[in-house]
């Protein structure tokens, strides 16, 4: 490979390591302060609240996207 290749994996991999240690730290936040509550609970539904439906537009953005990418190519 070459080393404007490795430098882009390099970067590419930098920013993935950098989104996934901020959403692990905001839940570790949001846990800490939703414990110091006492409302543990609260925090479970919201976060497997929102963990559902950014699920669910994930899905149904990338069933939109796909047939108009393949329609256009």
């Amino acid at each position: 490979m070459t080393s404007r290749r490795w430098l882009t994996l390099a970067l590419l991999g930098a920013a993935v390591a950098l989104l996934v240690g901020r959403g692990f730290a905001t839940l570790y936040a949001d846990y800490l302060w939703f414990s110091a509550l006492g409302a543990s609970e609260v925090w479970r539904a919201r976060t497997a609240t929102l963990l559902v439906l950014r699920g669910v537009s994930a899905v149904l953005g990338g069933l939109f996207v796909f047939p108009n990418l393949l329609a256009v190519r």
